[in-house]
This record gives structure tokens, C-alpha cells and sequence, in this order.
């Protein structure tokens, strides 16, 4: 495992903004301090920082505080395939309460703050109870959806769908968690970020950005976008 940076203040859960999202919804069901006990240890990750590499079965589950990540696989060529991004508030690691090895990596895009629960305990405390259990296993359909609908993506959009399509998506998620002031909201990706998540190019990745900009479409500046035609890019990716 790589080596990480310790956070020397952890955030209280009881003022955590997020402890009503993901697994901490679940753990602490309301209650602020059975959510503390259940948790593990927090810590941060620098940016370009593997959390995991695929293979490893962590004896710990993982949720984001803060930052943004990856999942991701690396093919026999050496090229990478990003999966999706993780966003504060996500359960990065749902799969691995079963035990099993994992079958993909996940590396810090930015810096980022996680908590850790311990593994055992966690699928102990969320398979010996339906509510909890049935959690898991929306979160999981939604992960087959969401793989069902990128497909789709890859397979029959342009490279201005795929990029609208993502971006609305992103947009979508921080927005559920009060985290887009309206049609603006942070987007720290690389170019090279995109066009491994949606099997492009950095030089395709960038002229289409320069056409979408042009187009009064979507702007993305100093990692920050804009959304400027919600519509026109709906349309884009759909």
C-alpha cells in the first residue's frame, strides 16, 4: 500500500456535511456517535496516490471526506481505463465487503480526505440487517447501471456526447450533495483524465472542449466548469 499523510485534526462526524450520505447513512443511522465508534481512522491521500491496486483484498472499506479519485483498470499495454470518478460523500469500496480480492484500482485524482471502516465489521454490521444489506444492493445495481449506461456512451456517442454526458453526470452528483452553486461547480479533471474515461485522445479531449466552449455550450477553466446550454448538451448526450 502506499504511504500516506495522517490527518492531525479528524473531523467530528457529529460536523461532518456529508454523515447523512453513503455508508455513514447507513452505520450511524442519525446518530452521530454510533457513527464515530463505527469508523476506523480518517486520513488523507496526496494527489496521484494509489487507495488500492487491483488484486489487494484491504481488511478496510473506504469513503470520501474530500477530493476526487478514480477507479480504474490498466489493460496488458500498460494504457489505463478509467471507470468512474469518486466525489465526496461516495462509498468507494462496496464490493469488498464480500471478502474478495479486488478487481480494480483507485488512485487520488486530487488530494484527498477518506474514513476508513473496518472491513469485517462493516459487512458484519450491514448483512446481519435487511435495511442495510438492501442498501448495498441498490448501491451496486446502480454501479451495473450507471457501467450499462457508459457503455452505451462509448459505443454510439461522439466525442461531444460522451463529454456532455459526463459532465452532466458529475454535475447531477454534487448537486444531490449541495456541492454545484448552481450550473457552476468544481472540475479539477485532466484532459488526460477524460479521454481515458471516455476512449478518446488528450488532443480529441481538447478540440472538443474548444468546440463545446465556442459553442457557448460548456466551459471549463482552472478547474472549474460552467454549464452554459443545459439543454444543448442534453441533447448532445442523449
Amino acid at each position: 500500500m502506499p504511504s500516506i499523510l495522517v490527518a492531525t485534526i479528524p473531523t467530528l462526524c457529529a460536523e461532518c456535511p456529508l454523515r447523512h450520505t453513503s455508508i455513514c447513512r447507513v452505520l450511524g443511522q442519525g446518530d452521530a456517535a454510533k457513527l464515530e465508534a463505527a469508523r476506523g481512522r480518517q486520513f488523507s491521500l496526496r494527489a496521484k496516490r494509489l487507495l488500492l491496486r487491483e488484486g489487494d483484498t484491504p481488511n478496510e472499506v473506504f469513503r470520501v471526506l474530500s477530493g476526487w479519485g478514480a477507479r480504474f483498470r490498466v489493460l496488458a499495454n500498460g494504457s489505463r481505463q478509467i471507470l468512474s470518478f469518486d466525489l465526496p460523500g461516495d462509498f468507494l469500496t462496496p464490493e469488498l465487503l464480500c471478502g474478495e480480492p479486488a478487481r480494480f484500482s483507485k488512485m487520488a485524482l486530487t488530494s484527498m480526505t477518506l474514513c476508513a471502516f473496518p472491513r469485517e465489521r462493516t459487512a458484519n454490521e450491514v448483512f446481519g440487517d435487511p435495511e442495510k444489506a438492501n442498501f448495498i444492493e441498490r448501491l451496486l445495481v446502480r454501479r451495473i447501471r450507471d457501467s450499462e449506461d457508459r457503455i452505451m456512451m462509448l459505443g454510439r456517442l461522439p466525442a461531444a456526447g460522451r463529454i456532455a454526458g459526463l459532465v452532466l453526470d458529475i454535475h447531477r452528483r454534487l448537486s444531490r450533495r449541495g456541492m454545484a452553486a448552481g450550473s457552476e461547480f468544481e472540475f479539477p479533471l485532466r484532459h488526460e483524465d477524460l479521454a481515458d474515461a471516455l476512449g478518446l485522445t488528450p488532443a480529441h479531449v481538447s478540440r472538443t472542449l474548444a468546440a463545446l466552449r465556442q459553442n457557448k455550450l460548456l466551459e471549463i477553466h482552472s478547474a472549474r466548469a460552467v454549464i452554459l446550454d443545459r439543454e444543448g448538451l442534453q441533447k448532445l448526450a442523449s
